[in-house]
């Protein structure tokens, strides 16, 4: 994997309006591009890639000296597909953290921020630390469990302001994971992070998103997510349909036609040209999932609040 240095002219991402399903005012992602090669995931989209691509051409922070410790001009054109490397994202964090509202910052809300590259350049944890110096409550979603070498950090962030974990599990089923997810750690070791954060008292939150039609849709299978995350210890349960915008519409469904050709219609008859899927198909599982949800006593969205309230 290419890793491309690349200087931002900003770390926090001020949302227009509070997002609806996490409640988070702000997001922060330290990296452009995920190593999780996921191919439903939105993150590798050209309209996301192609400023930092621009940006890394024209040359920004040498990493052999940002991983020192150091910052300064002198980075190296990257060849081909890279994740972008925000090494700029810390000097600026804390600026803006000093002229900013308080608020929630939802870490990860594009790309994993402990996504491999993360164990070698320490941004997400650079961050976190900065946000707890300045008290401000955080949310990280992953699927990863690098995550656990944080745990004391977090514990930190948790009592000083909030702290909530957002651990994506879209399904039990190991082979299919590997297929939809190929370098994500396996939904077996994703649950063992969710109770690891549990134990810790930390609030977890499972989330099956995306849902995949005809393949992870069924009431069963939404049983069956929402039952192990409760079983470990998470007190939240998301659900979202797939999406399917732009170029990701072709790189999912070249997956789906290798490996489920039988389903290709039924893609084709729920995804229009927005890459939404059908309304009506979508407000059933919807349906589904709330129903599973209330039955098994977990929260949903984060209008139903959980932990100390900030704004």
């Amino acid at each position: 994997m290419e890793y491309a240095p690349v200087a931002v002219s900003s770390a926090l991402n001020e949302l227009r309006r509070r997002d609806p399903w996490y409640g988070c005012a702000y997001t922060l992602n330290p990296y452009r591009g995920c190593e999780l090669a996921c191919p439903y995931c939105y993150g590798w989209a050209e309209r996301w890639r192609a400023p930092y691509q621009r940006r890394a051409l024209r040359g920004s922070v040498g990493l052999d000296a940002f991983i020192s410790g150091s910052e300064g001009a002198g980075g190296q054109r990257a060849a081909g597909p890279a994740i972008f490397i925000k090494t700029n994202m810390p000097s600026l964090l804390r600026r803006e953290l000093r002229r900013k509202a308080r608020d929630v910052v939802m870490v990860g809300s594009i790309t994993d921020p402990y996504q491999p590259c993360e164990e070698r350049f320490g941004l997400t944890r650079r961050c976190l630390g900065i946000l707890l110096e300045h008290g401000w409550p955080v949310q990280v979603a992953t699927k990863s469990t690098l995550i656990l070498r944080d745990l004391e950090l977090l514990r930190a962030l948790s009592e000083k302001a909030s702290c909530s974990i957002f651990i994506t599990i879209t399904t039990l089923d190991e082979g299919l994971a590997r297929l939809l997810e190929p370098r994500a750690p396996g939904p077996g070791e994703r649950l063992e992070v969710v109770e690891e954060l549990s134990e810790e008292g930390l609030e977890v939150c499972v989330c099956m998103i995306p849902v995949f039609p005809g393949l992870t849709d069924d009431e069963g299978a939404i049983r069956d997510v929402a039952g192990a995350a409760r079983e470990h210890g998470a007190r939240r349960f998301l659900t979202g349909l797939l999406t399917l915008p732009g170029e990701v519409r072709e790189r999912f469904l070249a997956v789906i036609k290798a490996q489920f050709p039988e389903l290709l219609p039924l893609y084709e008859r729920l995804y229009g040209p927005s890459g939404y899927p059908d309304r009506a198909y979508e407000a059933r599982v919807m349906a589904t999932a709330r129903a599973i949800r209330s039955e098994l006593g977990l929260l949903g969205e984060l209008s139903q609040p959980w932990g100390p309230q900030h704004s």
